[in-house]
């Protein structure tokens, strides 16, 4: 897969592929390290106490979504090209997901 994505002038390699792997990992089975990172303390006015608050912005929601959504299209993309399978559904997805997201997919240089 890696010899694939770098003759399409890809970067992912094994180093960045094991870290994605931990971050879509964390998502779908949090862990404290994921709830850790969210976390933020505030003081109990009324005790004093410190309290752990959980703090989800729509920003990182998005963020997470992208992340599972371009692994999930990376790894359609590599296995349909592998194959040398028709391309038609692999298009399909990629016109729902520019439609929903609008700056998903990046030009390359040579594609502008």
């Amino acid at each position: 897969m890696y010899d694939l994505t770098a003759s399409f002038g890809g970067t992912i390699d094994a180093t960045v592929a094991s870290g994605i792997y931990g971050l879509l990992s964390n998502l779908t089975h949090p862990t404290l390290y994921t709830v850790r990172e969210m976390r933020g303390w505030t003081k109990d006015e009324k005790t004093g106490r410190n309290v752990a608050n959980v703090y989800v912005t729509i920003e990182s929601v998005e963020k997470d979504v992208r992340a599972a959504l371009a692994a999930f299209y990376n790894a359609m993309n590599y296995v349909t090209g592998y194959y040398g399978w028709p391309e038609t559904a692999l298009r399909t997805l990629e016109s729902k997901i520019e439609a929903v997201i609008l700056d998903f997919f990046i030009a390359a240089p040579d594609d502008e």
